[in-house]
C-alpha cells in the first residue's frame, strides 16, 4: 500500500484472520475481554484459540497499530497479558522496531500485500484461568448467536435456491410438454397436408 493508500487497522487484521487460519488457530477479532459489570472492558483487536487444545489452552493476543503515536501513547495493552500465552504488535513494515517493544513482547510486521512476518517472537507466559474463563464467556455468549445467525441466514438461502430450482424445473417441463404438443401439432399438419 502507497502513501495516497496508507494501510488500516481492517486492512492489517484481514492479514492477520489469514495468517492465523493457516497455523490453525481459531481468530477472532475486536474481542471484549470479559464482563463490563466488575471493570471497565478492554477490547483486543485479535485474540486467537489453537484448536484441540483443551486442558492447556493456547492463546495468542494482537494490538494492531497502523500509526506511531498510536502506539506510543498506549498504555492499555498490559491488561490483555493475563489472558495470552503470547502477545504482539502487529504494524505496518518498519513502523516499529524491536527495541521499542517491552521485554517479552512480539513484534509482527505487514507489509503492502498483506504477508505477515514475525520480528520478534513474544515469550510464553502463564495464563490467568479466570481472567480466561471471562473471555470465553463473552465469546460463547456474544459470537455463537451470530455464527448461529449466519447458519441460519445461509440455510434460509439454501432454501430460497431450493424453490427457484423447483420454480425453473416446473417452467422447464411446461415448456417441454409445450414443445411436445406443438411438435404432435405441426406433425399432424404435415400428414394432412400430404393426404390432399
Amino acid at each position: 500500500m502507497d502513501n495516497k493508500n496508507p494501510m488500516t487497522e481492517s486492512d492489517v487484521i484481514r492479514a492477520l484472520a489469514r495468517y492465523c487460519r493457516d497455523r490453525k488457530f481459531r481468530f477472532f477479532a475486536h474481542v471484549k475481554d470479559g464482563s463490563y459489570y466488575n471493570r471497565q472492558q478492554r477490547i483486543l483487536d485479535g485474540f486467537v484459540v489453537k484448536e484441540r487444545q483443551f486442558l492447556n489452552p493456547v492463546t495468542e493476543g494482537f494490538e494492531v497499530k497502523v500509526s506511531r503515536s498510536d502506539f506510543l501513547r498506549d498504555d492499555k495493552w498490559q491488561e490483555y497479558l493475563p489472558v495470552c500465552t503470547s502477545f504482539y504488535f502487529v504494524v505496518p513494515e518498519g513502523m516499529v522496531t524491536t527495541d521499542e517493544v517491552p521485554e517479552g513482547i512480539g513484534l509482527i510486521y505487514c507489509n503492502e500485500r498483506g504477508i505477515l512476518t514475525i520480528i520478534k517472537k513474544a515469550r510464553r507466559r502463564d495464563l490467568d484461568q479466570a481472567r480466561l474463563f471471562e473471555i470465553f464467556k463473552y465469546l460463547v455468549y456474544n459470537r455463537t448467536y451470530s455464527e448461529t445467525e449466519k447458519v441460519k441466514a445461509a440455510a434460509r438461502k439454501v432454501r430460497r435456491a431450493e424453490r427457484g430450482l423447483e420454480e425453473a424445473q416446473k417452467t422447464i417441463k411446461n415448456w417441454r410438454d409445450r414443445y411436445y404438443d406443438v411438435s404432435n401439432e405441426l406433425h399432424t399438419l404435415k400428414r394432412t397436408l400430404q393426404r390432399h
